[in-house]
Formats: structure tokens, sequence, C-alpha cells
């Protein structure tokens, strides 16, 4: 009998989300998306009907507690059928890049870090003994240059980072596998955003701002999402009980 995984994914509806959802393994038959806005979830899960896939949507705001809160309430009819779980939720921009306030760091932290912390945590917990279970994390390469300009992403992401660690030593005995991914700079809306925003607060121009980002690259591309998700469902596919506790680049050689 053919195994029938159950995935439970946040950040859908961006870029890296879809080229995720293009590239599951045959073995997942149903996948719970979550996300902020309906629409902009359906319109992901195309990629999924194809293939007839069964499909819950699951909106939440995972900026708040309470919502989270609520989104646990709602899994609970699930438990001991997720056997995957995916974070590829972020902020959207332009979001305030040169705004170091604490209030704004709080934000971050609640979507990059304590919401993946609720949902890995609830899916370690009901995961099949006997099966175990796999969870990715996206990260990105700011926790390991951080810079003024995206210091909050690095203090936020590095505290996921270190979930990563710990819970993979933690529940490697129980066949759980923990991982995290680290993209370089990306070609996607969002990242597009993010550089021309930076770029005004530079007072440089967006081009000014790739050629800096290029200068560190052995080429002259932006990482597509493709490969991104490519190594995420790399950790899903093929997990491999020693192949946990890792914090995988996906720079194009930059470090």
């Amino acid at each position: 009998m053919s195994r029938s995984d159950t995935l439970l994914m946040t950040g859908a509806s961006g870029a890296l989300g879809q080229a995720i959802l293009a590239q599951l393994p045959e073995s997942v038959r149903h996948t719970i998306l979550i996300g902020r806005d309906f629409t902009d979830v359906r319109g992901a899960a195309n990629y999924l009907a194809a293939r007839n896939t069964e499909v819950t949507y699951l909106q939440c705001d995972l900026s708040s507690r309470e919502a989270r809160k609520n989104l646990i309430q709602q899994l609970s009819r699930y438990k001991g059928q997720v056997t995957m779980m995916v974070h590829a939720a972020g902020l959207s921009w332009p979001c305030g890049i040169g705004d170091f306030s604490s209030k704004f760091l709080e934000e971050m932290l609640q979507i990059n870090a304590l919401a993946f912390a609720d949902l890995a945590y609830w899916s370690i917990e009901q995961f099949d003994r006997d099966i175990g279970g796999h969870i990715v994390a996206v990260s990105s390469t700011a926790t390991l240059y951080p810079g003024q300009e995206h210091m909050l992403i690095a203090a936020s992401k590095g505290c996921l980072e270190q979930l990563v660690r710990c819970w993979a030593a933690a529940y490697v005995r129980k066949k759980v596998t923990v991982n995290a991914v680290l993209p370089g700079a990306m070609a996607s809306s969002g990242g597009d955003a993010y550089r021309k925003e930076l770029a005004r607060i530079a007072g440089k121009s967006v081009a000014e701002i790739l050629e800096e980002r290029f200068r560190h690259l052995p080429t002259d591309d932006l990482i597509s999402p493709v490969e991104v998700a490519d190594a995420i469902v790399g950790f899903l596919a093929q997990p491999g009980f020693a192949r946990t506790g890792n914090l995988l680049r996906v720079s194009g050689g930059k470090f």
C-alpha cells in the first residue's frame, strides 16, 4: 500500500509557496493551506487540482497570537493525520524596512518565529509515533550577514533557526526531522518590493542595489523560487532521519 501524506503549509500564496506546491511528492494526498486571504490561498491551490489532491483552506493572520490559538483549535480535527509541515509565511513588502521599532520587531517575531513555534510544536505532538514526520522552515541568508537594512529579519529568522536546531536534536528519536532552507536574493514580487524599498532608503536605484548584491554572487541572476522549492521538497520527499537540524543555503554561492 502506497504511503499517503498530509501537508500543513503556510505561505502558499507567494511565488515560493506556489513553486513548493508544484513540486510536492506524489505521496501528498491532502494539503492544509493557511493564509491571511482566502482568495490568494485558493489561487495557489490551482497546482493541486490537476493531481486530485484534497485541499483544506484555513484563514489566519499569523501575526496575531489570538488568531493562532483559534487556528490550533481548528487543526484539532486533523490530529494524527498531518505528516509534513512547511512554514513559508512572511511579511508582505514594503513593510517599513527602515523602521527598527519594537512594534515592527514584534510583528516579525510573531510571524517568523512564534507562528513557526506554535505550528511546529502542534505538528510534532500529533505526528504518528510509528511514522514520525518532517518539518521544513524557510529562513534567510540575512542571518549570516546581518546589515542594518535587514537586521530585524535576521533577528527573527535567527530565532527560527535556533528552534530548528533544538527540536531536531530533541525529537530525532521520535522519527521527526526538522530542517530550514535559507534563500538568498530571490526573484519574486516580494523580493522586488523589498529591493525597491532598500533603494528608496539608500537613495539609490534598484539597478544599483542589484549590482551590489551581484558582487557577492558567482552569477548575475537572482535565485529562482523553483530552486528554493526544490531544496524544501527534497527534505520532504527523501527525508532520512540523519538529515535533520540542517540550515541549507540556497544562495548562489553567497555566504
